[in-house]
């Protein structure tokens, strides 16, 4: 049963890594993507802006000082035009093209000084002045550009993208984190619901056989001196053959909800181990149990008599102490809890007392120091 369930929750976990892993993964590529384009748009546009400032000045000096060399003016003229030659015409920046409406722009400063090649060659210094006065207008729109890649309109889209895709991200973990929960829950009730059919009687609510052989290892690993109950309705098949299978369940019931009530006081624990046979295990050495089997039969007899008050049924007690069993003889705690068990089951199993008789009440005991079991039995009306 907890199979199908279990299947389903490993596809899911690995399903929502892979999902996770790939969202990851995604959001990486667009930040680094996004990183790299605003590197290489501030880079690009930075250098284009110190280029066309330096020839603007360089222009400048020229035109103030009659004995200037032309070879800075030229140098700075010919690097200005392979720059605005690689922005308008690489791969690399047509995005930035794009993205901030700057070839216009760039076209514009570059056609400027093609149109003053020749001045700048002849050094005519008429047309070179009405360059310089153009280069003042075209300069601010150069630096707008590089303003633009931080704060314009492209660069806010930009970051309107990388939260959209962060919100995305987010969203799709909150949904998976929900139904990764969904399914741990599910698990867990199937688990606990395996678990309960595992320890649990489904009909009278008590621990069953497994959980007593538990806590008698228990009691064994921790060297508790104890003792346990065995409690057998005999005939009990009359039940469910005179008055039918419900009427046995409803006395099987009564049954478990009075040996639970007796023991819960005294910290007993106790189950059904069969059909017909309950078991109580006492953390005591067996030695002074009257006061807790007397009331325990009386208890149970009523029980009885209250579903079938005929006389047919009787019970059967078989008592083991742990004190009786040699633990060199055992190998482990659980061989010493099942040897309990036995012990108790073969008291049960003695011949019991006549018909009228009630209650049959029986102490098994292992000597130590003999080869044999001895046999004592005593009956309570």
């Amino acid at each position: 049963m907890v199979k199908r369930p279990l299947i389903a929750f490993v596809i899911f976990v690995f399903t929502a890594l892979l999902m996770t892993a790939t969202a990851l993964y995604q959001f990486h590529q667009a930040y680094s993507k996004q990183t790299l384009h605003t590197q290489l748009s501030a880079w690009a546009l930075a250098q284009m802006e110190l280029e066309t400032l330096k020839f603007r000045n360089d222009l400048a000096l020229y035109l103030a000082d009659d004995s200037s060399n032309t070879q800075s003016l030229l140098l700075a003229y010919d690097i200005l035009w392979s720059r605005y030659d690689t922005f308008l015409s690489s791969r690399e920046t047509a995005a930035m093209r794009r993205a901030f409406n700057a070839q216009p722009i760039v076209q514009r400063a570059f056609r400027l000084i093609q149109r003053h090649e020749q001045a700048v060659l002849n050094e005519n210094r008429a047309q070179l002045q009405a360059l310089l006065n153009e280069m003042d207008i075209v300069l601010p729109q150069i630096r707008n550009l590089m303003v633009n890649n931080f704060t314009g309109p492209a660069a806010i889209e930009q970051r309107a993208f990388l939260d959209q895709q962060i919100k995305v991200m987010y969203t799709a973990m909150f949904i998976l984190t929900l139904v990764l929960i969904y399914f741990a829950f599910r698990l867990y009730r199937n688990s606990s619901k395996q678990q309960e059919l595992a320890w649990q009687d489904r009909l009278t609510g008590l621990p069953n056989r497994n959980y007593l052989l538990d806590c008698l290892y228990n009691a064994a690993q921790r060297n508790l001196i104890h003792t346990l109950i065995l409690i057998d309705i005999r005939r009990f098949k009359d039940i469910n053959d005179l008055m039918g299978y419900e009427q046995g369940d409803t006395a099987l019931m009564k049954l478990a909800n009075q040996l639970n009530n007796i023991c819960l006081p005294y910290g007993y624990p106790c189950a059904r181990i069969s059909s017909n046979e309950f078991a109580v295990l006492a953390y005591s050495d067996g030695r002074h149990l009257s006061f807790f089997t007397q009331p325990l039969c009386d208890s149970l007899r009523h029980a009885i008599d209250s579903v079938y008050p005929g006389h047919r049924l009787s019970l059967a007690i078989g008592i083991a102490k742990s004190l009786d069993i040699d633990a060199h003889s055992v190998r482990n705690h659980w061989q010493l809890a099942n040897q309990l068990l036995n012990n108790a089951d073969l008291a049960l199993m003695r011949p019991s007392k006549p018909r009228s008789q009630k209650t049959v009440l029986t102490l098994l005991k292992h000597s130590m120091n003999k080869k044999r079991n001895n046999v004592v039995g005593s009956a309570m009306s």
